[in-house]
């Protein structure tokens, strides 16, 4: 669910949609397949319902963690036109702090030293749910990711830990439907199943 034209309070309390539970689930048997054994969360509640469904899959401790948590826009209710204007105003400078909200650099401080928080733990494979832009601004700064890179929703970044060095080994893989391709999929087998 969209939370850019929602004040902070309701985006922070924002469910699931019913297609974000699918993905949720498809997402949980990725990680499981890919032996995670800890799962971060942002504390919002579509983060911690995701990482909920991964734990359950994976079986680990889960970890919630505010330093993960989306960017602060503003505290009032926001239009997508002025959401997007704040972000493009913010990626231009980073220490711009919009009315009552946060910089981006500060945001992106926490979510680093969260991550550097991960990556000392003693951890075979984690999952960190945290929110696009922040992670996509984190990881931009940390790993000197080329402008034009975008995550897209509800993607899986993969991170390597090597000897205390860190690499992106891949961005943008999505272990699920697209919810086009759901709904043709759904489409396709309604007009199998219906009578004739």
């Amino acid at each position: 669910m969209p939370t850019h034209d929602q004040d902070q309070a309701s985006a922070s309390q924002a469910p699931l949609s019913p297609y974000g539970r699918k993905q949720a689930q498809a997402l949980a048997r990725y990680m499981r397949r890919h032996q995670v054994d800890t799962v971060y969360s942002s504390v919002y509640r579509r983060a911690r319902e995701t990482a909920g469904a991964i734990r359950e899959a994976v079986r680990g401790p889960l970890f919630e963690d505010s330093r993960f948590n989306e960017q602060v826009l503003a505290r009032e209710r926001l239009d997508q036109a002025t959401a997007k204007e704040i972000k493009r105003r913010m990626l231009e400078d980073p220490d711009h702090v919009p009315p009552g909200g946060t910089s981006l650099r500060d945001s992106v401080d926490d979510f680093l030293r969260a991550l550097d928080d991960v990556e000392r733990a003693s951890h075979g494979h984690a999952c960190i749910v945290s929110h696009g832009f922040l992670m996509e601004a984190a990881l931009r700064r940390r790993f000197k990711l080329d402008p034009g890179t975008h995550l897209a929703e509800g993607s899986v970044t993969i991170l390597r830990v090597v000897s205390g060095e860190t690499d992106v080994l891949a961005y943008n893989v999505q272990p699920f439907f697209r919810l086009r391709v759901w709904n043709r999929l759904a489409t396709s087998v309604r007009r199998i199943l219906e009578p004739k």
